[in-house]
């Protein structure tokens, strides 16, 4: 499996050009590819927020989701161990998973780490409307050995776009190394840092 870091932001829109407008208005971004529309859904990949800390991924899906008026959710996976996703409306954080609560602290106790939540009936409400509450559950509640295993079930389930499973920033820039079952992102736009570096 994968090693390291990568993070996706599945945008609910059919059309990309205002998502491609909306991450050029994210505060501090990198270089990020923005994918044409998938089954109703865009795919952000950003380089900053392909890293282990959560809050740059958590802060540029609620910003997009309020910039666009409309869902965001963003999935993070550290090192193959660890999934996190944080699903947004409007710019409200609704919903947030944390397969590995103690992941980065390890002196918590497991019964004093947060609880992972992740709402199985807020997700399919938001996202997927024809998953089945049992199935999302499962996915959350279950042992994976990998992130990307749990993530690629997730998605699948809820009808998301299996590219946000299977890439990030630093893997669509060394796409020609990329294992050949990986779904290709249809026509990706490349966006780069503005000259100020923000």
């Amino acid at each position: 499996m994968m090693e390291g870091c990568q993070s996706a932001v599945c945008v609910l829109s059919d059309d990309a050009l205002p998502v491609v407008e909306a991450v050029r208005a994210l505060p501090r971004r990198g270089s990020a590819f923005v994918s044409e529309p998938i089954g109703g859904w865009v795919v952000v990949f950003e380089e900053s927020s392909d890293g282990p800390e959560e809050d740059r991924l958590n802060e540029y899906t609620a910003v997009l989701s309020e910039n666009l008026c409309t869902t965001a959710i963003g999935f993070l996976i550290v090192e193959s161990d660890l999934l996190i996703y944080t699903l947004a409306r409007d710019g409200c954080v609704l919903d947030y998973f944390n397969s590995w609560p103690d992941y980065f602290d390890e002196t918590l106790q497991t019964d004093d780490a947060e609880s992972p939540s992740g709402n199985a009936d807020l997700l399919i409400a938001e996202v997927g409307p024809n998953a089945l509450a049992e199935d999302i559950r499962a996915i959350l509640d279950g042992e994976y050995d990998f992130a990307e295993e749990r993530l690629a079930a997730l998605t699948t389930a809820l009808g998301l776009p299996a590219v946000a499973a299977q890439w990030g920033y630093h893997l669509l820039e060394q796409e020609e190394d990329a294992p050949s079952e990986f779904a290709r992102v249809p026509a990706p736009f490349r966006i780069l840092p503005d000259a100020t570096g923000q």
